[in-house]
């Protein structure tokens, strides 16, 4: 009962926060499934007074959490948990970066994941190690690599 209490809430909290489709009817509540109304039951009382885009969010979103395995909804829980924790300047912050990069080429999102994933699989001293050295250099320094990399992708450097 308390996962269930802690995944509707999770799913409201991060469905009305997604974009908004466009042109979309409103659900009646009777008309969803049992399992959904279950997962949204929080929303119960409010359901009516959804823009029926919200609606249609939020039961995609129920039917994504259906289709998550045990492991999956246990990450995805953790990484709600962790973003509610941050403060408004830090989630701030990360819109801005997800958006630059959804901004960018799928190319360049490709090398970036690539290059997360690379990074990931260092062992953690390495990690540091890297991170540690990123952060003694001047901001001249770091703006010169971050150039050179759009410079070698033949993407002008930010800010020109």
């Amino acid at each position: 009962m308390k996962n269930v209490l802690i995944n509707s809430i999770f799913l409201a909290v991060l469905l009305l926060a997604a974009p908004d489709g466009r042109g979309e009817e409103a659900i009646d509540w009777n008309s969803l499934n049992e399992e959904t109304r279950q997962l949204l039951r929080g929303m119960e009382a409010n359901w009516d007074e959804l823009s029926p885009e919200r609606q249609q969010n939020l039961v995609r979103g129920a039917e994504k959490w259906r289709s998550l395995d045990r492991s999956e909804r246990r990450a995805m829980q953790r990484r709600f948990r962790d973003w509610s924790q941050r403060s408004p300047a830090e989630r701030r912050l990360l819109r801005q970066r997800f958006e630059r990069f959804r901004a960018l080429p799928p190319s360049d999102q490709q090398r970036l994941r690539d290059r997360r994933r690379w990074f990931n699989s260092l062992p953690p001293e390495r990690r540091q190690e890297l991170r540690d050295n990123f952060r003694q250099l001047t901001p001249d320094q770091r703006r010169a690599i971050r150039q050179g990399l759009g410079q070698r992708r033949g993407n002008p450097p930010p800010g020109r």
